[in-house]
């Protein structure tokens, strides 16, 4: 994973792009995720309270959530 560069590859992304992670990540911190969103075209993050690194398995409620709002967003044809 170190050596994907996903902060290069988001700029050629053209659908709603949300980065969520738990508020006490250690890994990926807000600044990283931030700059991520901001690669991207349509960029939003999604910061979950309490949560940790593996967010999706501690608040799988709040990665539902932030999901169904990335799949509510319209996408250029």
């Amino acid at each position: 994973m170190v050596e994907y560069r996903i902060e290069e590859r988001l700029p050629l992304v053209t659908v709603p792009v949300t980065v969520v992670r738990g508020r006490r990540d250690p890994v990926a911190t807000s600044a990283f995720v931030r700059r991520l969103a901001a690669a991207a075209a349509d960029g939003d993050v999604v910061e979950v309270p309490g949560a940790a690194h593996l967010v999706q398995w501690s608040r799988p409620d709040a990665v539902r959530e932030a999901v169904a709002r990335v799949r509510g967003r319209s996408v250029p044809c």
